[in-house]
């Protein structure tokens, strides 16, 4: 199933690139700082505040539980998954995408959503809230070198067009060069894990979460 939607993803991935462009309007360039001054369809990270070290990180939501405020009520039970209105009218190429992606393979999307970092943008080590999802990143605007570091030692480098899938339960932090960096991120049921659908993100996870970023970043301070 990961592999069909790296297909899916990988052959959209010219009209995915326009239309994330035609969102920030002028497109992405070193000067820009903000992408929701732009276009509200943009909006903060919900952990940006705790992770990063510098820089911005704004989202776009493709892709959300249905029931949310802003999924198509048309679409499928609360539980499920579905498109986001308001930017897959902006985006039906990308939405078309992920829509053969989830409708092809065995694993359900529960989430997708583009991901904006700007110029320099630094991300504390942190790991995500839970071992029941697998994430698939695709480079959609990547002009220069923007770096995954993973807890093993090793390190991804995103590149336009080019898709991989990996875990972050596992702790790993986020490096971008010097100029806004773009990736395309899908969110899968763990094929190994059975039939659980993961849940939104909950106060209490995002809580643990920042706890961990500080003791990491307190950590670091007293050896610097």
């Amino acid at each position: 199933a990961v592999q069909t939607a790296i297909s899916e993803l990988e052959a959209a991935a010219a009209c995915i690139r326009a239309e994330t462009q035609a969102l920030l309007h002028s497109g992405l360039n070193t000067t820009l700082t903000q992408a929701s001054a732009l276009d509200p369809v943009w909006s903060t990270q919900v952990e940006a505040s705790s992770l990063l070290r510098r820089g911005s990180w704004e989202v776009v939501q493709l892709w959300a539980a249905h029931g949310s405020a802003h999924t198509r009520a048309s679409r499928g039970a609360r539980g499920s998954a579905g498109p986001v209105s308001r930017p897959c009218e902006l985006c039906p190429c990308t939405c078309s995408a992920l829509t053969r992606a989830h409708s092809a393979g065995e694993l359900p999307l529960l989430s997708a959503t583009l991901h904006l970092m700007t110029p320099g943008t630094r991300l504390w080590r942190h790991s995500g809230p839970s071992n029941r999802r697998l994430k698939l990143h695709m480079g959609v605007v990547v002009p220069d070198r923007s770096t995954l570091f993973l807890s093993n030692g090793t390190s991804v480098q995103w590149q336009e067009g080019r898709a991989f899938a990996w875990d972050d339960s596992f702790e790993h932090s986020v490096s971008i060069g010097e100029h806004a960096r773009v990736v395309l991120q899908l969110a899968f049921r763990h094929p190994e894990l059975g039939s659980i659908i993961e849940p939104a993100m909950d106060t209490q996870s995002q809580i643990m979460c920042m706890h961990q970023v500080r003791r990491f970043r307190s950590h670091a301070h007293s050896h610097s």
